[in-house]
């Protein structure tokens, strides 16, 4: 193509859209005029390169070369008015030269960038920062404070701990914005234990400079699970008993069938930690899929799956005698039941269980002093693969299969009332898990869950625990995790140790052995971490009063969210309120002094949930300002604006260059301007250096606004305007807000008919189909009637009142507004005509308009 500006055109089945000059092609070594160069932005930057500048002017070609002292810097043509560039790196500091230069022609600016020695950030290590206990698998809130003379542009954080002589370095994360003031890390399961680690926190600032905070006290990370001797051949469906000192692990699976079953006895002794059978009677019977239990001396196996098939054989192994002793057998034949032990009173619960593939309701009691069964009442579900454990009196069973697939539900049997009641749910289907029941540092008891499976994903599960005063589950963090997850395993206590043992993964059995401190534990929940929003900057005016909103959210919360805020300015005032447990907002509401201007304050707000943090900066800065006049775009009428309506403001110096969004969503910059509203960015659809279109941001308080924008080049225009709940105007043809309104009709929704319009069709009245701003919000006396149209707006068509079908957002572009009316049949029979179209929402009157009929 020749040179010079060109049309981009793009054309699709339903219609073309063009853009002049959007497009201009260039011949190298072409002649070019003389650039002119007005300004550079920033004007200062460090000796060390790389700040990214802007220079405007004239003349500009993409073989443009550009100069800084002596050294020359790579350009990046964006049109002939901008060009930008990266500094390149200077031995010294102070002002230098910059030239730019067309062939043999040139322009200079003389000292018009200053070179400085870069100031590394400041940065304080907040937490960790005394000592104490990680667990791999847990998340870790590291706070610290950074600022720095420019800008903080990110942070690095890192593990280094000893492993033997080495010292080890590991990336906790490489690109934490320089807002955050804060990480959560999600420890590995798999972290390497050690007692010689320290939190490393890099803040680099936008020159490059950085600095270091380390934790003041070494750490150590430690897993809650401790692997010991492992098993001497996988197992799973195992059963498993403690008399208090050893673990013994009965019978069993090796396989995928009941084929493999065996019956092998095999004992652990913590304090040599050894398995043996060495010496053991092995059971009469080898089982899978029971359960066990221990009361004084003897371990009880009431029945479940042999080689052969189910059985109800009952066999109790007497530890002292090294015997088996055949009792009662099980009322009837089940597998993947479930035991809870009362030992005061030297009997077992029996709940549930598998009968052929099918899920069981009952329920019965063994007493082992006379040998005899009893019944109780049924559960109100059918259940087995599923958990059960006696507290304080209670029977409680939890999760496992029942008819309709994997529970969630989980029940409690009063032997006083004799009733089953229902408690809380389980986070998440589990079955085949581990269980046993603890207190935490109160003294509360906890029935803790951990491992099994998801069976409705399949996936291999974590822990839970069960705060049986507060009726509640808790989804523990991965600390509480196995290290090795599996499903269908063996487990007891012993001492203060739980222990865990064998099982599959997912159906491969394996010979793990691991234990837990189980007494007097503090539970950690896995809780969603919160998320704070905050503006990265906001500009302030000395006289006007900010308003600064910040937002906090955690699905996860247990205890109610808060906001806090550290480093605001004198007489500045901050207050929260929480919507929910999980929301809560913040206003931050100031009004700059004379003495502030020129200022900047780095503003930290802190959102907790009581476990976690989130911490991000804002810096606030105190500006000198142009006046910026705002007025409404469809009328542009000087009053209140809406929110999500849509805005045009006029002053000087707004923007370098014409430019027009491309693309949705729209941005918030275009050519380097940005607009904050009470400190909210808006979004842009136009700028140029007399003019702005934007949209009044999703929230925006009612009330007085200040409106500050800022340009490429750091100049700042405001305005002060009211903020109403509606600021009606309509759209017109000749774009000023008088005359003709821009509008269609239709009588279906399939067919349209531009101006003049029929008040009917075909005996179907007319529906004018108008376009405005400002009145997606008006007040509905009824929100829930779900007619799409607030009560408070009312249309006049020639004096008589029309009938509003939808008064709302158009849908496709952001601020735009429809409205849909019911031409009056009274408006018949008369001569074409222009007839005057008022439209009011809350008493308030949007701008007169006329529409043509027949």
């Amino acid at each position: 193509h020749g040179t010079g500006p060109v049309i981009v055109r793009i054309a699709t089945r339903r219609g073309s859209s063009a853009r002049s000059s959007a497009y201009t092609y260039f011949l190298g070594g072409s002649p070019a005029p003389a650039p002119a160069l007005d300004q550079i932005f920033p004007v200062s930057g460090s000796n060390r390169g790389g700040t990214a500048v802007t220079l405007f002017g004239s003349g500009f070609t993409p073989e443009t070369l550009v100069t800084l002292g002596t050294v020359s810097a790579l350009a990046v043509y964006v049109d002939e008015h901008t060009l930008r560039s990266a500094t390149p790196s200077s031995q010294g500091t102070g002002p230098v030269n910059v030239q730019t230069r067309n062939g043999i022609q040139q322009v200079t600016l003389n000292g018009a960038f200053t070179y400085t020695a870069p100031t590394p950030p400041l940065i304080q290590l907040v937490n960790p920062n005394s000592g104490g206990a990680l667990f791999a698998g847990s998340t870790v809130s590291i706070a610290w404070n950074s600022s720095d003379n420019r800008a903080v542009s990110k942070h690095r954080i890192f593990l280094r701990y000893q492993a033997g002589q080495l010292e080890v370095q590991t990336e906790i994360a490489a690109e934490v914005p320089g807002t955050s003031q804060s990480f959560n890390w999600q420890m590995p399961l798999n972290q390497p234990p050690t007692t010689q680690s320290r939190v490393h926190v890099v803040a680099t600032d936008d020159e490059g400079a950085e600095s270091e905070a380390i934790s003041a006290t070494t750490l150590s990370i430690a897993q809650r699970w401790e692997r010991i001797r492992v098993l001497p051949l996988p197992l799973l469906r195992t059963q498993s008993a403690s008399d208090g000192s050893a673990l013994y692990i009965l019978g069993g699976r090796t396989g995928t069938t009941n084929t493999s079953t065996i019956s092998t006895v095999e004992r652990y002794d913590p304090a040599p930690d050894l398995w043996t059978s060495l010496g053991l009677t092995a059971m009469p019977v080898g089982l899978n899929g029971g359960e066990a239990a221990y009361i004084n001396g003897r371990i009880y196996i009431p029945g479940g799956s042999s080689t052969t098939g189910m059985t109800p054989v009952h066999n109790a192994y007497d530890i002292a005698m090294n015997a088996w002793v055949q009792r009662a057998p099980s009322p009837a034949s089940v597998t993947f039941y479930s035991i809870a032990t009362n030992v005061e009173t030297a009997v077992f619960h029996m709940t549930g269980g598998s009968n052929s593939g099918a899920a069981v309701a009952s329920a019965r009691t063994y007493d082992s002093k006379t040998d005899a069964w009893a019944e109780l009442p049924a559960m109100s579900s059918a259940r087995y693969a599923h958990k059960s454990a006696f507290i304080e009196g209670k029977l409680y069973v939890a999760g496992g299969f029942g008819s309709g697939g994997g529970l969630t539900s989980c029940e409690v049997f009063d032997p006083v009332t004799r009733q089953w009641s229902s408690i809380a749910l389980l986070n998440t289907p589990r079955t085949g898990a581990a269980g046993f029941v603890t207190k935490d540092l109160s003294g509360n008891p906890l029935w803790f869950l951990v491992g099994g499976t998801n069976p409705v994903t399949n996936a291999l599960l974590g822990a839970e625990v069960y705060d049986v005063h507060s009726n509640r589950w808790t989804a523990l963090d991965n600390s509480f995790s196995l290290s090795a997850p599996r499903t269908f395993l063996g487990y007891g206590k012993v001492g203060d140790y739980f222990y865990a043992v064998a099982g599959a993964n997912p159906t491969v059995g394996v010979t793990t052995t691991e234990r837990i401190l189980a007494a007097s534990i503090n539970p950690i929940a896995a809780d969603v971490l919160p998320v704070l929003v905050v503006p990265d900057f906001v500009p302030a005016i000395a006289g006007e009063e900010i308003r600064v909103r910040v937002l906090a959210s955690d699905l996860g919360a247990r205890l109610p969210l808060n906001i806090s805020v550290a480093g605001l300015p004198t007489g500045a005032v901050f207050s929260s309120s929480r919507s929910t447990n999980n929301s809560v907002s913040g206003l931050l509401v100031w009004t700059p002094l004379e003495a502030d201007r020129g200022r900047t304050f780095s503003i930290n707000f802190t959102a907790n949930d009581g476990q976690f943090v989130d911490t991000k900066t804002t810096r606030l800065t105190v500006v000198e300002a142009t006046p910026l006049a705002p007025v409404n775009a469809a009328d542009f009428v000087v009053g209140p604006l809406a929110p999500e309506s849509l805005v045009a403001a006029f002053g000087a110096q707004l923007a370098v260059r014409t430019e027009i969004a491309q693309a949705v969503p729209l941005p918030f910059e275009l050519a380097g301007t940005s607009v904050f509203v009470n400190g909210l960015p808006a979004q842009l659809l136009f700028v140029s250096p007399q003019q702005i279109n934007f949209v009044i941001p999703a929230g925006t308080e009612t009330g007085m606004a200040t409106i500050i924008l800022k340009s490429a080049t750091a100049k700042y225009a405001v305005a002060r305007v009211s903020i109403a709940p509606s600021a009606p105007a309509i759209f017109t043809t000749n774009q000023n807000g008088t005359g003709d309104a821009a509008a269609t009709a239709t009588p279906d929704g399939i067919v349209y008919q531009n101006s003049p319009f029929d008040v009917s069709i075909g005996g179907r009245p007319n529906i004018l189909v108008l376009f405005g701003t400002g009145f997606r919000h008006a007040l509905a006396a009824n929100p829930a009637d779900d007619n799409g149209v607030a009560e408070a707006v009312t249309v006049l068509i020639e004096g008589k009142a029309a009938l509003v079908h939808y008064a709302g957002a158009q849908g496709q572009f952001a601020g735009l507004d429809q409205l849909n009316v019911e031409m009056p049949a009274s408006l018949a029979g008369g001569p074409q005509r222009r007839v005057e179209v008022g439209l009011a929402v809350n008493g308030t009157n949007a701008n007169r308009v006329t529409v043509e009929i027949r």
